[in-house]
């Protein structure tokens, strides 16, 4: 029997990050886990933005009470052979979490315009 398209694509995020998907019926709301990372997976043809920021809040809350990264792995489905790239989507407080950023801590003097090389304070 081939393997679905979504548990191949669970498959594949889990791996993203070291980990094995979870059994569909093993009633988790996350598809992978490890110590270090919580996911859930979307395979789709649609997924509203409003949508997408309840998961990743959703996967915000269980990655911050866990000290964990939550992250939310999408996919669109465009259909047979027409591939589409995985977004890996997280909220603000998570992407600040995992890079170990505070807030306020980077007022933008690092970060060079495009084309233009940074420039180290003296």
């Amino acid at each position: 029997m081939a393997d679905k398209s979504w548990k191949a694509f669970e498959r594949e995020a889990a791996a993203t990050f070291g980990c094995l998907r979870h059994k569909a019926n093993s009633g988790e709301r996350l598809d992978f886990e490890n110590k270090h990372v919580v996911g859930q997976c979307k395979l789709t043809k649609n997924l509203s933005l409003e949508k997408l920021t309840q998961l990743a809040e959703e996967m915000d809350v269980v990655g911050h009470h866990t000290d964990r990264l939550g992250v939310v792995c999408t996919k669109v489905r465009r259909g047979r052979g027409k591939e589409s790239p995985m977004l890996i989507t997280m909220t603000r407080r998570q992407f600040m979490d995992w890079f170990d950023m505070t807030e306020g801590g980077n007022d933008g003097r690092d970060c060079a315009e495009p084309g233009v090389a940074a420039v180290e304070a003296g």
